[in-house]
């Protein structure tokens, strides 16, 4: 399985996000719901992509290889 192509699996229901903070290369999203995920390492190329979305399945279909970074 190619990983670059393979599809990524996302909710059916989106997860709003509420704010996004890029630190010392740790991305941390906050979700609406209070869910909290940290990502790690994260460029501030990638944040910069990343804080254009709204849904944290945005977020993983920009980037399906960030699944593997959860801290």
């Amino acid at each position: 399985m190619n990983i670059l192509t393979s599809p990524v699996h996302t909710s059916p229901n989106p997860t709003l996000i509420q704010a996004i903070n890029w630190e010392s290369n740790a991305l941390t999203i906050t979700c609406q719901s209070g869910k909290v995920i940290e990502f790690c390492p994260v460029s501030f190329f990638e944040y910069m992509e990343i804080s254009k979305a709204i849904t944290l399945n945005e977020v993983l279909m920009y980037n399906p290889l960030l699944i593997n970074r959860i801290k």
